[in-house]
């Protein structure tokens, strides 16, 4: 299933492969495309709740993840 996560703090593409990283290591997680100029991160899960991915992001420190669509 594709989820579309709202991120804010975003500011290079350093900032992106962070974010990806962190999605990425999440168990179930299939693909993370991170669009530093949409501000938000597609990705491609399956059994991942949503607060797990919201978690993941938050963790980091410097972005906040606000939204899934």
């Amino acid at each position: 299933m594709e989820k579309v996560i709202g991120i804010t703090g975003m500011g290079c593409e350093g900032c992106a492969a962070k974010v990806r990283k962190a999605l990425e290591a999440v168990p179930g997680v299939k693909s993370v495309k991170v669009e530093l100029a949409a501000k938000r991160a597609v990705v491609e899960a399956e059994g991942v709740a949503d607060q797990v991915l919201l978690d993941a992001v938050n963790a980091i420190g410097k972005y906040r993840a606000e939204s899934i669509e």
